[in-house]
């Protein structure tokens, strides 16, 4: 099933929310970079310099704000991946986007409890390194690595959290503890599992990026002063982005399944479907 990830990602209705996704990958990271307030940190400028410094938190505010529109668009992506692998069933473009806007609430409860937890550890350590007293220091620096730890365990969750919630039609508090069961349990199968969708995610970007150099190598026009230029490779970085949002969390979706029948033994057609109403009696 893994194998038929890259494929599946390029289906009409997918690559469409990922290029959406992407866009707004693109505007946020713009908007966070050359407004003067989030460049300078200018939410945490009063917090010393230490291994938890301003960037740190301005880093984590910002992966929260990324994960809300990712996640969006990434719930329709997951479902419909799921929907296919476990039933064959076609999900299109207008079944993807209702289904996220139905389940808005476990996806954006599930960022906000991530971004919840990790600022306040975060903060945590933040303000015990700003007393200046070694033995707060000493805390504060325990404190910042149990924060590494977390934020690496969060991130490695992201392959199953909006999987579990596509799924299951879960609440967001039980797809975050679905996500760290299913990590802790089988870590060592998680793993082989990523590795297998990034090395194949890595072979198509090696591909991409000689095709893209093979195209180009040969061209002598400015590209800083041709509009045509600017413009396609505006869209080309966007398809790019595109697929890359839609093979994420398509390849979550496949990864959520198969950890869920390696700990739960659940089958892969094991999903919740929406029910419909009985026609009334007459």
């Amino acid at each position: 099933m893994l194998l038929r990830t890259p494929a599946m990602s390029l289906a009409p209705e997918r690559l469409l929310l990922g290029i959406a996704g992407g866009a707004a990958w693109w505007i946020v990271s713009a908007l966070w970079y050359e407004r003067s307030g989030f460049t300078s940190g200018a939410p945490f400028s009063l917090l010393p310099r230490s291994p938890v410094s301003s960037v740190t938190l301005s880093a984590v505010l910002f992966w929260v704000i990324v994960l809300v529109p990712l996640s969006a668009v990434g719930i329709g992506i997951a479902r419909s991946a799921i929907l296919r692998v476990s039933s064959e069933a076609y999900l299109g473009l207008r079944g993807s986007v209702l289904f996220a806007v139905h389940s808005w609430k476990a996806w954006l409860g599930a960022v906000v409890i991530q971004g919840v937890v990790m600022l306040v550890v975060v903060g945590a350590a933040a303000l015990l390194w700003k007393t200046g007293m070694a033995v707060f220091a000493d805390a504060g620096y325990l404190v910042s690595i149990i924060a590494g730890i977390l934020w690496l365990a969060l991130v490695a969750c992201q392959t199953m959290i909006v999987p579990a919630i596509a799924a299951e039609r879960t609440d967001a508090m039980d797809a975050i503890q679905r996500a760290g069961a299913y990590l802790v349990a089988r870590t060592l199968r998680w793993l082989l599992y990523f590795a297998i969708v990034s090395g194949m995610a890595f072979l198509a970007a090696g591909v991409v990026l000689s095709a893209s150099w093979a195209g180009v190598s040969g061209l002598n026009w400015d590209r800083e002063s041709n509009p045509t230029l600017q413009l396609a490779g505006m869209a080309m970085r966007l398809l790019v982005t595109g697929v890359a949002v839609s093979y994420w969390y398509t390849a979550s979706g496949v990864i959520y399944l198969l950890m869920r029948r390696v700990v739960d033994r659940q089958d892969i057609r094991e999903i919740w479907i929406e029910s419909t109403p009985s026609a009334p009696r007459s």
